[in-house]
């Protein structure tokens, strides 16, 4: 299933990615933190079993290697965006 985007606030700047979410947690906590802050975004949801995350080996609740959404951000709210990601998801640059 193809990826759908969440979030398109017209925006026509250059986006840059802020973050790769492995959690529906991360993903929803992120995404309306960005709202609330009036930070332009892109979050494009996975598709997959019941349109997010894919049944794996270790079952339907194991996230760890099924990647759940991505977040884009305008180049100029990257900074800004990035400090508030690690505010709400940590800093775990594996996940970038």
């Amino acid at each position: 299933m193809a990826d759908k985007p969440i979030e398109d606030n017209n925006v026509d700047e250059e986006m840059v990615l802020l973050y790769r979410s492995y959690s529906r947690l991360n993903t929803d906590f992120l995404k309306e933190t960005l709202e609330s802050a009036g930070i332009p975004h892109i979050c494009h949801i996975k598709g997959g079993l019941l349109g997010r995350g894919n049944l794996t080996g270790g079952g339907f609740f194991s996230s760890a290697s099924t990647e759940d959404a991505v977040f884009f951000v305008p180049k100029d709210h990257y900074e800004e965006a990035e400090q508030i990601k690690i505010q709400v998801v940590g800093n775990d640059k594996e996940v970038q």
